[in-house]
């Protein structure tokens, strides 16, 4: 007897309302799919944008909002910006050059100041042939034994060391108020045949001196703009400002 031969089973595909949904399902998980690449693509985009703002404005170690209050006193010796600010500014490359001998805290009847100054060479993020040279000064007033307050004492300090200042410039090319801290000024131009910014500074009963110039000796950093000085001094404003607003007790 000879087998009986079935007949090939015909493919059965999905027709009806079956393949409606099913074509529905794929065509909504798509969309979905796409939608979420998108915002994935966008979420990225705004997230660098906004890591990237916050690297900028954030030059500094310390927030300008962290400054708290005041000490209530100060201890021989603490107040000290040269070896302990100075070298804490990690956004700074900076080497010593003195000899670390000029620092006083002298108290004198009622009254008590503290003074130093400091040589450095420091390495700008400006490309420069040279390290360019750095000088920071200051004369703190923290007890005052006359009538005027120490910040009284300072306005005018302030404005005498303004007025001897611009002769020792060979050239200004630029001076005025600075936006770096609420009573500053600066002097920008040739001195000793280099480029130089000065920035003098009065915050509470201390006045600070910062001076930046480019160790040209006949190169091109003979043509150092200012822009590339305020982005040093700024680091340095900054840090110092905050320590004096922490350390020196309120009068």
């Amino acid at each position: 007897m000879s087998e009986r031969e079935n007949p090939p089973k015909s493919k059965q595909g999905v027709s009806g309302w079956r393949a409606f949904l099913m074509m529905f399902g794929c065509g909504t998980m798509a969309a979905f799919l796409v939608v979420g690449v998108a915002a994935g693509a966008v979420k990225m985009v705004f997230g660098f944008s906004e890591n990237h703002e916050q690297e900028s404005e954030g030059d500094g170690e310390i927030p300008s909002n962290a400054t708290g209050s005041p000490q209530s006193s100060l201890d021989s010796g603490e107040l000290d910006l040269c070896s302990t600010t100075i070298r804490s500014i990690s956004k700074i490359n900076v080497n010593r050059l003195d000899s670390d001998d000029s620092y006083k805290d002298e108290e004198r009847g009622g009254g008590r100041t503290v003074s130093d100054d400091c040589k450095w060479e420091l390495y700008p993020d400006y490309e420069s042939l040279n390290p360019w040279n750095f000088k920071l000064s200051y004369n703190a007033i923290i007890n005052s034994d006359r009538e005027n307050s120490p910040e009284e004492i300072a306005k005018n300090d302030f404005r005498k060391k303004k007025k001897e200042v611009e002769p020792s410039f060979s050239s200004v090319e630029d001076k005025g108020k600075s936006k770096m801290s609420d009573n500053s000024f600066f002097f920008y131009g040739k001195k000793e045949d280099n480029v130089t910014y000065l920035s003098l500074v009065q915050t509470r009963g201390v006045v600070y001196k910062i001076e930046m110039s480019s160790n040209a000796n006949g190169h091109d950093d003979s043509l150092v703009p200012k822009e590339a000085f305020e982005n040093e001094i700024k680091k340095i404003v900054r840090r110092v400002d905050l320590d004096l607003n922490l350390w020196i007790p309120s009068s």
